[in-house]
């Protein structure tokens, strides 16, 4: 991908490959520092030199680019964003021979002994699917915070990175510790990830520090709801109470000595599910 100047040039050629100018790239693709488009760092089929850690050996590995700009500045507490400080962000653009789990488990094994790991917000994304394609992790001592996502394609996995810098409070929120903004829980809870079959589509929904929503498709209610149930004791969990009734399902459970609510719903053709963690006096 070539800046060109001028006109706009004869468009695709056979390969799909476009030429643009650098500074429409700057200007689409993010702010950069004090808001200047023009240290948006834009680098063609090759990751920004600085970007914080090597890929992986992936087979098939094609790089489209990466960019380097600042990310979006906001605060916990409700203050002027422009006050908050600036952080560095990577973004790289990538296809692998890979199957979509292959990709998370290679970065996982490949970033783990390098410091980084699983980020653990409360009850945020506990229900996955079987070929999920999402990792969220932090590296505590560099304070960085990486979105791996994935989709497959044809032939190949088409993958998203993000390596954001953050500062010292979120770095320790990634890990589940204090400090944390007044309103949400005084308390730590990470769910065990909860995996779907083959198949079964997962949407995720509108949530809350006390509530996860999911939307399940391809499963049955009463499948679903022994799978989930299953999966939570497994875990750990302790099951008090569960109600199957057509159309809808419950289950009253203690994880970490917290109580929790599971409920199924039928909703159109797929499944409402709401994992909540009930408030109690403690």
């Amino acid at each position: 991908m070539n800046p060109v100047s001028g006109n706009p040039g004869p468009g695709p050629d056979a390969a799909g490959r476009l030429e643009v100018e650098a500074e429409f790239l700057r200007r689409a693709l993010g702010a950069g520092e004090r808001g200047d488009p023009a240290t948006v760092h834009v680098v063609p089929d090759a990751l920004a030199q600085d970007f914080p850690f090597p890929l992986p050996v992936l087979p098939g590995l094609h790089v489209y680019g990466s960019v380097r700009s600042v990310a979006p500045r906001w605060t916990f507490f409700g203050g002027d964003p422009s006050e908050s400080p600036e952080f560095r962000w990577w973004r790289a653009f990538f296809d692998v021979e890979l199957a979509v789990p292959e990709v998370v488990r290679t970065f996982r094994a490949h970033l783990s002994p390098r410091g980084w790991r699983t980020a653990e917000l409360g009850l945020a994304r506990a229900v996955l699917a079987a070929d999920r394609g999402h990792w969220h992790a932090v590296r505590p001592e560099q304070r960085l915070e990486l979105h791996l996502n994935a989709r497959q394609a044809a032939r190949a996995a088409q993958v998203w990175l993000s390596v954001t810098e953050v500062d010292e409070d979120h770095a320790l929120r990634l890990q589940g510790l204090e400090p944390r903004p007044p309103y949400l829980p005084d308390f730590d809870l990470a769910l065990p990830t909860l995996v779907m079959p083959p198949g079964v589509e997962v949407q995720f929904g509108h949530g809350s520090s006390y509530e996860e929503i999911t939307v399940l498709r391809g499963l049955p209610l009463p499948e679903a709801f022994q799978i989930l149930l299953g999966q939570l004791t497994d875990h750990g969990a302790e099951l008090r109470f569960q109600l199957l009734e057509e159309g809808e399902a419950e289950a009253f459970l203690r994880w970490q000595g917290l109580p929790l609510l599971l409920s199924l719903r039928h909703q159109g053709d797929a499944l409402r599910l709401a994992l909540r963690l009930l408030r109690e006096d403690r």
